[in-house]
């Protein structure tokens, strides 16, 4: 995805002030006169998402519909070339709860459409376990954890999204104090800390060290950086709502 390039480009510059500013442009904000203000272009990203996703969904119409195509196998394309489509360089926005109930919807009505009938009366969460699909959250939590685990493994490697996420910008209050996130905490501070809780539901050694060091010296705990990601995926298949 070239949006997901260009970010990793901009963590990853050769003069930090310019690393900064691009990398908060990718965090969803920009600068003006030297504050940070709310950039809403998030919108038309998931709207270039889904659109692509339905282009690829039609591609393989003649296969959803299929009866005599395992189920499993069915699913296993539909990850491979829907829904994988519908997620590309997702993990480098937040999307507002809006756009997530969107993204959600639009994988349901597919999952059921691969179900061929056996959908109704069916909770969502029934037809996520049948299907061992997660939630759009869940996907997107994995993706935005691999991106938090190569950032802690190397803090040195990515300055740019380490002072653009926990570093004090003029014009807004301090996001630390006491090692916890404040109430002006960029969106991206929070949402870092919120993945990491998410780890730790599932993984005893991650809660402990978090509680331990707290989150801006999480890069020190190997037991983050070395969570196996396909595990929060079996766990939130088994506790998702």
């Amino acid at each position: 995805c070239n949006r997901r390039q260009s970010f990793l480009r901009a963590i990853k510059g050769d003069d930090l002030s310019k690393r900064v500013n691009s990398t908060v442009e990718h965090l969803g904000f920009f600068y003006r006169d030297n504050n940070l203000s709310p950039d809403y272009g998030c919108i038309a990203e998931i709207q270039n998402r889904i659109k692509a996703a339905n282009q690829a969904w039609r591609r393989y119409w003649f296969l959803w519909t299929n009866a005599e195509v395992p189920r499993t196998l069915r699913v296993a394309i539909f990850r491979a070339a829907t829904l994988s489509v519908l997620l590309s360089g997702l993990e480098t926005i937040i999307p507002s709860a809006a756009a997530m109930h969107q993204l959600e919807k639009w994988c349901m009505n597919k999952l059921r459409l691969l179900m061929l009938g056996e959908a109704p009366g069916m909770t969502n969460q029934h037809i996520r376990e049948i299907l061992q699909v997660p939630s759009i959250d869940s996907l997107l939590l994995v993706r935005r954890v691999g991106l938090w685990q190569a950032m802690f493994r190397d803090i040195d490697d990515h300055p740019g999204m380490w002072c653009a996420m926990f570093g004090h910008t003029r014009g807004l209050e301090n996001p630390l104090a006491n090692n916890n996130l404040t109430h002006d905490a960029s969106p991206w501070s929070w949402q870092v800390y919120y993945d990491i809780l998410k780890v730790a539901e599932c993984d005893h050694n991650t809660a402990a060290d978090l509680q331990s060091v707290g989150l801006v010296c999480m890069h020190r705990s190997s037991s983050f950086i070395r969570f196996e990601r396909k595990k929060w995926l079996a766990y939130s298949v088994a506790h998702e709502p």
